[in-house]
């Protein structure tokens, strides 16, 4: 699911609020592309699977009027320089963008040891929502590149209309890569069948 903010935010599946944060690795930023990361946690601490599920819906961040697990928010901004006596009157010579990715994700912090099954639930939801959200994650990063390779040596006979053109290319990109977090949750069911999975890979 996404939400939309200026630019965009993207969701996750279910649904906590003492926050403290922590860099989120991406790996390596395309060129031009600037990535500011960090996951971002809230504390849930229940003692049984029950109140784990309700605290995880009372204090889980909302997108689209619902509250989810965990919710990746994010936001580029693009510039450029360009050279008015390129070629073709004007041409754009360095593209860079600034994307800033926040995800908020829960903590659990029970008061006391919990059990095996309800600590290999929540181990299964965790490696599940990690993998989903860094995957909206990923895709905001794919289109900053797309961003800079698509504005990259634009020309116009006039800087005015190259600038015109270059901000529409990057705004159909923007939209586009909200198109694809939509697709995203829609393929992944908000994450459901990675938390799936990830109960499979912890079976073997």
């Amino acid at each position: 699911m996404v939400r939309a903010l200026s630019p965009m935010l993207a969701a996750a599946w279910l649904a906590g609020c003492s926050r403290a944060s922590a860099p989120l690795d991406l790996g390596p930023s395309p060129v031009g592309v600037q990535v500011f990361a960090q996951m971002q946690y809230y504390d849930v601490t229940a003692e049984s699977l029950a109140e784990l599920r309700s605290e995880l819906r009372r204090h889980g961040p909302k997108s689209g009027g619902r509250p989810w697990a965990a919710v990746t928010n994010w936001r580029m901004r693009w510039t450029y320089v360009y050279d008015p006596r390129g070629i073709a009157g004007c041409e754009i010579t360095r593209v860079k963008v600034r994307l800033e990715t926040t995800i908020d994700f829960p903590r659990w912090t029970p008061a006391t040891a919990p059990d095996s099954g309800l600590l290999a639930w929540w181990n299964q939801l965790n490696d599940g929502l990690t993998e989903h959200e860094r995957g909206h994650a990923l895709i905001a990063v794919e289109a900053a590149d797309q961003i800079v390779k698509g504005v990259q040596g634009m020309t116009a006979g006039a800087c005015d209309a190259l600038s015109l053109r270059a901000n529409a290319v990057a705004q159909r990109i923007t939209s586009d890569a909200r198109k694809r977090q939509q697709d995203y949750d829609a393929e992944t069911r908000h994450g459901l069948t990675q938390i799936i999975q990830a109960g499979q890979r912890r079976a073997r």
